[in-house]
């Protein structure tokens, strides 16, 4: 038992000693050489920690230990061993002479070196040697250096949108890919999108995402709703990320950034025919055309064709402008053609959306044309005015005859009645040639008249 007790403690006290000079060496600033003649400490290193790929200056104390040992050294030369990950910088003087040392006397050399791209964050290793008038190729044991990324190398990778342009009203699925491209792993990983002052919100979600951790090499994707405002106007919105997480060795790290999002729908148009001054055929028409938008999206750069047809044909210029069209506007075309049967009038619309993208359309408007009776149903024409005229003309020739005798016989009732009188008896002779047996006499001697001449 007793035994058993004593081993137990001899192994646990072996365990405390090898961790403790474990520790000590991965943090150690100073070391001695082989023949542990001389110490060399590490006194500063600029910047700390150092970076993968990057330079840092390494200044470094060099010391002869006083115990133990007579005499002075002279003839120092001191040179970095160049082992992965530390380089010496290209100019960089491989070997560097310090001369003679004395007892307790202290040297300082500084150094330019280099961080591989490759090395991995954390504690690294680099080792001094010397040679001097009394040894050479004397190694130090291992010095550490703390390498770390300075970003940790976390970028976002990639950014869609389904669909990739958003409608006003509509919903999107945004992806947002985190790529830890760094040697060590991430923790509490954070991406955020602040949507105030846009015309958006999330659907179902937060603005912000979390995840535990992310290891090296790996990505992940986070995935929001978003719905565009129905009043979002057409256009190119910058929208803020930002991406929050620690390292390992429990460093913070924070990146902002802003992707842009396109708004926007196909634009939606109405065409009408606002204005005809002629409905019937067989003439010529001015016509009024109206273009209208009636959708969110803008208008732009819009031209109306009147396209030919067994309809009509074309008396002015085909093509007009109309320019561009805010939504809930309109403008118009006018054009003149000669209607020769009803049918439909044949347009093309060119025009581009918000972002430039060209459309083409094509209309058939049916021509408001009628026939001369319809025109008359409807209001548009007026009836025939030949019966109307001899009825005028008729009136007119009262009126002056009745003037007529007014002025030859001074007095206005006894010229009207005289009028009037004619007219009776003008109406009973009418009458009575247009008897049948009358009027067949007179037709009689018509035809024979018509003989003798």
């Amino acid at each position: 038992m007793r035994k058993t007790i004593f081993f137990s403690f001899i192994l646990l006290v072996i365990l405390l000693l090898t961790f403790s000079i474990t520790s000590a060496v991965q943090y150690t600033n100073s070391s001695a050489f082989e023949n542990n003649r001389v110490k060399v400490t590490l006194t500063r290193i600029d910047p700390n920690p150092v970076a993968p790929g990057e330079y840092f200056d390494l200044y470094a104390n060099f010391e002869l230990n006083s115990m133990g040992f007579d005499g002075d050294l002279r003839n120092i030369y001191v040179s970095l061993v160049q082992d992965y990950p530390f380089s010496l910088a290209e100019n960089e003087q491989v070997t560097k002479f310090i001369g003679g040392l004395k007892q307790g006397q202290t040297a300082q050399l500084k150094f330019r070196i280099k961080t591989d791209e490759k090395a991995v964050s954390g504690y690294n290793s680099l080792r001094f040697e010397y040679s001097s008038d009394r040894e050479t190729n004397k190694l130090s044991a291992p010095l550490y250096i703390n390498v770390r990324s300075r970003d940790s190398i976390v970028s976002v990778d990639k950014i869609k949108l389904d669909p990739e342009q958003i409608a006003p009203g509509s919903i999107a699925k945004l992806s947002i890919d985190v790529l830890n491209s760094a040697s060590n792993s991430i923790r509490d990983v954070k991406l955020s999108i602040p949507l105030e002052g846009l015309p958006f919100a999330t659907v179902n979600s937060l603005t912000e995402e979390r995840i535990k951790r992310l290891n090296t090499g790996k990505a992940y994707t986070f995935e929001f709703d978003i719905v565009a405002d129905p009043n979002a106007a057409s256009a190119v919105y910058k929208l803020p990320l930002r991406l929050e997480y620690y390292d390992d060795a429990n460093n913070f790290f924070a990146k902002n950034a802003t992707f842009g999002v396109l708004v926007g729908a196909k634009p939606i148009y109405q065409m009408d025919i606002e204005d005809i001054d002629s409905h019937e055929t067989n003439k010529a028409a001015k016509i009024v055309v109206s273009l209208s938008n009636i959708g969110p999206s803008d208008i732009k750069y819009a031209t109306i064709k009147v396209l030919p047809s067994d309809n009509y044909e074309i008396v002015s210029q085909d093509r007009r402008y109309i320019g561009n069209l805010e939504p809930d506007d309109f403008e118009t075309a006018e054009f003149q053609i000669y209607v020769k049967k009803q049918g439909k009038l044949k347009l093309e619309l060119n025009y581009k959306d918000t972002y430039l993208h060209d459309y083409t359309a094509q209309e058939e408007l049916e021509l408001p044309i009628f026939s001369k009776s319809e025109a008359v149903k409807y209001g548009i024409a007026k009836p025939n005015g030949s019966f109307g005229n001899i009825i005028l003309l008729a009136l007119l020739a009262l009126a002056i005859t009745v003037i007529y005798k007014w002025v030859k016989l001074k007095n206005l009732p006894e010229a009207i009645r005289f009028v009037f009188k004619k007219i009776i008896i003008w109406i009973i002779r009418t009458a009575k040639i247009l008897k049948p047996e009358n009027l067949k006499k007179k037709i009689k001697e018509l035809q024979a008249f018509i003989k003798k001449q």
